[in-house]
């Protein structure tokens, strides 16, 4: 099982639209892409990775990262009023 260390660090893994190169957050050691899984919703600013280790699976979401107007009208304001967010319409479909 991974440790809560390794979580932390996917978790931060999964912000790669958002951040520079040299401040992408590595993989733990043991841990790889699931090839394909990376998923990027720009309306929402949505994210979301996986991860294997062996049989083991982290699924890793980024959410939302405020860097537009769009950011907050599909994704923040519609979890708010109780809508599905373009991210979880996209995660469901």
């Amino acid at each position: 099982m991974a440790s809560t260390h390794e979580y932390a660090l996917m978790a931060g893994a999964a912000y790669i639209s958002t951040r520079d190169d040299i401040n992408k957050i590595p993989v733990p050691l043991g841990w790889e892409e699931v090839l394909g899984s990376y998923a990027n919703l720009t309306s929402s600013g949505f994210e979301a990775i996986s991860f294997r280790r062996g049989n083991e699976i982290v699924i890793s979401f980024a959410g939302t990262d405020f860097t537009s107007i769009s950011d907050w009208l599909n994704g923040n304001i519609p979890l708010v009023t109780g809508l599905p967010s373009e991210g979880n319409k996209r995660v469901r479909s």
